[in-house]
């Protein structure tokens, strides 16, 4: 009887559970337990073969209900065995019933059930074979599948007794031949040799040996794996193994550079017409990668973790360099100020599906003026840089600009487009130029977290997106960058000329001025900076800025939810008329407001008007009723106006709806909301503030109140003037004194006021001659006579004006006749002191200064000795 045994362990982790899996490591124990069968016969005779062993494996497990507590019980669980990790139908099957222990633990041997146990055609794949659990209960499935590792294939062991199927009896020794034919034999040549090559019979092969030729060999290459250079000779292969490294020669299109004396450029050119992938990973690779053009090959060039020197790089189409990443791989410039990398120079030379990853660029030892990468398309049609990648890279020590794109600037048939830049890191040195231009056309750039920086605060700007001189037609088009990190300079970002240009989530830091745009060298139309994060950035003595656009061109500027951490001398500073839009931005500098200037519009008032993007408008007085707002704002967005120095009226027409009204005078503050409901857009105003009604006027004052004169003189008194709640007007004086011995007036007659000022006038007061004394009795008692008349004229007038004034002038009238009762007194007073003889006298003159129905009166008291 012969036994066979055979032992297998797998280890592997899989999850269990339906709802909620859980993690359990697995022991896969294949053991064929002493699985023999003792055969019908002895089998004691070498040629009869024993019956079929049963394959068993012993499988143990969890189970677990949906809470993550064990099973208990007896529990019906269907095994499978699969060729797939997932779907698939199973390639063998039983189901068994198994006893749980308190923890929900079984172990059970898959086979158990067949006869045969196991089969081994199950194993005979090479492929993988994958066991599914399925416990029999409600609400279960099949678990997740586990990978049966390789050890259950020694299962295939069973096949020993036999090669690749083939009985030890179907392979001979191969006799001397005859006439160049192999013959077969059942017996085994006695003459057989060491050298001789044993062939299954039947099989065939077109460079095997006929006779039992010696191997030979002319000698090789100390650690270069051999070949079968023919059926009895051996030679160099193009493998070599020395102290476990293991190297390969040049195959037809994968070439290693270590094979060429001149490396890179040599492998180039050794490269077949229609391209290569060229190693140069090798310590032993000539690290000087001197000027590359592939020229029409698409070359990938894979850089191990050396310092390479570099000439220049000349992108063509499907040119691809690969380093191992820019902390290990390093491209050394030895061009001086002549830039690194560069394009073709002639039309229709754009180089396309180009890929620069995982390198570091540094500058020539010395550079003053050297770009690191210059795409100039400038100068011919179809030129610059299309569809490609630029990743994990960084470039120093360029005293240039590190990265340069400039296209054409009359048009755009020379461009750089639809090209990405990831993980691009530039620092500048101290006094250098850009660490990005971009200008001239140029179009769908994105720059995904990429770190521009300067040397410090106040050194150079990192960013310049623009136009290129002197045409400034083309600019560039749609330059997004979302990630953006730029600091340490004076200036983040400069933008002169560029349409559709966006900056999401940049990062800035350490900067005197951050965005500052201009229209010097082309257009700015759509800028938008949103969820930036400012921190210690906008502070220059006063000078510095988050925003500042210079000039009135720009249009369409969005500055929105950015996070502002620390104070800045300026937030935004636009001139007025620039259409730009702040909103939802986090301040955090301070108690007060953000400084701001320009964001509200300030337009004199019109027939039509253009906001542009504000939101709020001041609006400069006039008597042109305003019809029709322009505007960049849509549907739901509203738009507040306030008159500046005076009324301004809306009027329906145009795109303004009142709501059945005809016009609205504002003296206050209106605000709109633009709705859609209609045919067009059109305004409707939902409120509207205006100031409480206050009385506009001015005050009349003087130092002086009391004068003496004697006959014959004059004394002045000065007259003051204030505005009072924003008066300004013209104001007229008058002065009534009621008696010829003494003069009155004021100079000058006429004073013009502004709101919140002062004017002022003189009062002169004269006194007549010294007249004899019943000339002086018979003026008096005149004088007495008039003044009488005049008060009781007054007083008469009072009842019959009031109807016909308002309340002012109806009081000015009532006081007026006052007045003139008391002068008339005084008058009579004086007469009869005239007439008994007293030399002193009183006068009692009116000042009036009136502006339209406003009017201030002063009393002076006069005495004549």
């Amino acid at each position: 009887m012969r036994r066979k045994r055979i032992s297998l362990k797998v280890y592997t982790i899989r999850r269990t559970g339906n709802t909620e899996m859980r993690l359990i490591r697995i022991l896969f124990a294949l053991l064929l337990l002493s699985a023999s069968v003792v055969a019908q016969s002895s089998c004691a005779d070498s040629s009869t073969s024993c019956s079929s062993v049963p394959r068993l494996i012993r499988f143990t497990g969890t189970l677990v209900d949906s809470t993550g507590h064990p099973r208990s019980g007896t529990v019906g669980v269907t095994f499978s065995v699969y060729g797939q990790a997932t779907s698939g139908t199973p390639l063998w099957q039983e189901t068994q019933n198994v006893s749980l222990d308190p923890q929900g633990r079984y172990a059970v041997l898959l086979g158990m059930t067949k006869a045969e146990g196991m089969p081994v055609e199950v194993f005979n794949s090479p492929e993988s074979r994958w066991l599914g659990v399925w416990p029999q209960l409600d609400g279960e499935q099949e678990h997740s599948r586990v990978v049966l590792v390789s050890v259950p294939y020694a299962l295939k062991a069973a096949d020993t007794e036999t090669l690749q199927g083939l009985p030890a009896s179907a392979f001979l020794r191969a006799p001397t031949s005859i006439s160049g034919q192999a013959v077969a034999s059942t017996g085994v040549s006695g003459a057989s040799s060491p050298a001789s090559v044993v062939i299954a019979a039947g099989t065939s092969g077109s460079a095997k040996p006929t006779t039992n030729s010696p191997v030979t060999t002319t000698g090789g290459t100390v650690n270069a794996v051999p070949k079968f250079g023919s059926a009895t000779s051996i030679q160099n292969s193009q493998i070599t193994d020395s102290n476990g490294v293991v190297g390969m020669q040049n195959l037809a299109n994968i070439l290693f550079a270590d094979q060429f004396a001149g490396g890179v450029p040599d492998a180039i050119q050794a490269c077949p017409a229609a391209g290569c992938v060229i190693y140069a990973y090798s310590p032993n690779t000539n690290l000087n990668l001197g000027t590359i053009d592939p020229g029409q090959k698409a070359v990938t060039l894979y850089l191990g973790p050396h310092t390479y020197s570099v000439t220049q790089i000349t992108l063509e189409n499907d040119l691809k360099i690969i380093g191992m990443g820019a902390s290990v791989t390093f491209l050394q410039s030895t061009n001086g100020n002549m830039p690194v990398v560069v394009v073709p120079q002639h039309t229709d030379g754009a180089a396309k599906e180009v890929l620069l990853s995982g390198l570091h660029i540094y500058g020539a030892t010395g550079n003053t003026a050297q770009d690191g990468m210059f795409f100039d398309s400038s100068g011919y049609f179809n030129s610059g840089v299309w569809y490609s990648q630029f990743q994990d890279l960084v470039l120093t020590g360029f005293g240039g600009n590190a990265i340069h794109i400039r296209g054409t600037n009359a048009n755009y048939s020379g461009l750089t487009q639809f090209t990405e830049f990831n993980r691009v890191i530039v620092f500048r040195p101290q006094g250098a130029g850009n660490a990005l231009r971009i200008e001239g056309g140029s179009y769908n750039l994105a720059f995904n977290d990429c770190e521009f920086d300067g040397f410090g605060p106040g050194d150079g700007t990192n960013i310049f997106i623009g136009g290129y001189p002197p045409n400034h037609y083309a600019v560039p088009i749609d330059i997004n960058f979302r990630g953006l990190t730029s600091q340490a300079a004076a200036t983040a970002v400069e933008i002169d000329g560029g349409w559709a240009l966006s900056f999401y989530s940049p990062h800035h830091e350490n900067l005197w001025g951050v965005y500052l745009v201009h229209s010097d060298l082309g257009p700015v139309a759509g800028l938008t900076i949103s969820d930036a994060g400012f921190q210690t950035s906008g502070q220059n003595n006063g000078a510095g800025y988050l925003l500042n656009v210079l000039t009135t061109g720009p249009s369409g500027i969005r500055f929105i939810h950015n996070h502002i951490m620390g104070p800045a001398d300026t937030v935004v500073r636009v001139p007025n008329g620039v259409s730009i839009l702040y909103q939802d931005n986090l301040f955090l500098g301070g108690t007060n407001l953000p400084v701001t200037s320009g964001i509200t519009g300030q337009i004199t008032a019109d027939s039509t008007i253009n906001i542009g993007g504000s939101h709020t408008v001041g609006l400069i007085a006039s008597t042109t009723p305003i019809t029709t707002i322009q505007a960049n704002l849509g549907a739901g967005e509203t738009a507040t106006f306030y008159a500046t120095n005076g009324p301004v009226t809306f009027a329906a027409g145009g795109n303004i709806s009142l709501m059945g009204a005809q016009s609205i005078v504002v003296n206050g503050t209106i605000t709109f909301i633009v709705s859609d409901l209609g045919k067009t857009p059109f305004w409707v105003p939902i409120s509207q503030w205006n100031p409480p009604s206050i009385d506009q006027s001015f005050s009349l004052s003087s130092g002086t109140r009391t004068l003496t004169l004697t006959p014959g003189t004059e004394r002045t008194a000065d007259l003051i003037l204030t505005s009072k709640n924003g008066f300004a007007g013209n104001i007229e004086f008058n002065c009534m004194v009621g008696s010829p011995e003494i003069g009155c007036s004021v100079d000058p007659e006429l004073v013009s006021l502004d709101r919140g000022t002062a004017g002022n006038a003189t009062l002169s007061i004269t006194c007549a001659p010294q007249t004899s004394s019943k000339t002086k009795t018979r003026e008096l008692q005149s004088s007495y006579v008039v003044l009488l008349s005049f008060g009781c004229a007054g007083a008469l007038m009072i009842p019959l004006s009031r109807p016909k004034v308002n309340r002012q002038v109806g009081s000015l009238a009532l006081v007026a006749a006052l007045f003139v009762f008391v002068l008339g007194g005084a008058g009579c007073g004086a007469a009869a002191v005239g007439q008994g003889g007293s030399s002193t006298r009183h006068y009692y003159p009116i000042v009036t200064a009136t502006s339209g129905t406003s009017s201030q009166t002063l009393i002076f008291s006069v005495t004549i000795q």
